[in-house]
């Protein structure tokens, strides 16, 4: 919609930006003043793991700077691992700034990572939302 000329402004991840400029399209992304919202993936081990052992050497290797760095390109997001940096520019030129890799502790500070709904708000407020009554509005809203 953005090559279309249809849309001129919309929420996207540093994945779409890079891929429209690399197609030519004239765009550029920005954090608003009022922030971002964003989110962390992670890899987590079963209680009951028939081999957690394996589960653990997974880990292991999943976050090496190399596989941080193959994984940050190729799908445009930011290594949890900060020595992926110098890898991720060598599998793909300008990939660490680009994806926010170098980026100062002031930049994350400014990210509101996504949480799943509690009924306490841990926060000393009071009207936060049970997951399952979330679940059920946002099922509602969306079918």
């Amino acid at each position: 919609m953005f090559q279309s000329k249809t849309t001129v402004v919309g929420a996207a991840w540093p994945y779409q930006t890079n891929t429209l400029v690399a197609a030519g399209a004239k765009v550029a992304d920005t954090i608003p003043s009022q922030g971002a919202t964003g989110w962390a993936d992670t890899w987590m081990l079963a209680t009951k793991a028939p081999d957690p052992n394996c589960a653990y050497k997974w880990m292991q290797w999943v976050t090496t700077p190399k596989v941080q760095a193959q994984e940050a390109d190729y799908f445009g997001e930011t290594p949890a691992n900060k020595l992926a940096c110098p890898i991720m520019d060598t599998i793909q030129k300008g990939s660490c700034a680009a994806y926010h890799a170098n980026a100062p502790e002031s930049y994350y500070q400014t990210i509101k990572f996504w949480k799943t709904p509690l009924a306490q708000c841990g926060n000393g407020k009071n009207d936060c939302v049970p997951f399952q009554q979330w679940t059920t509005a946002w099922t509602g809203i969306t079918g």
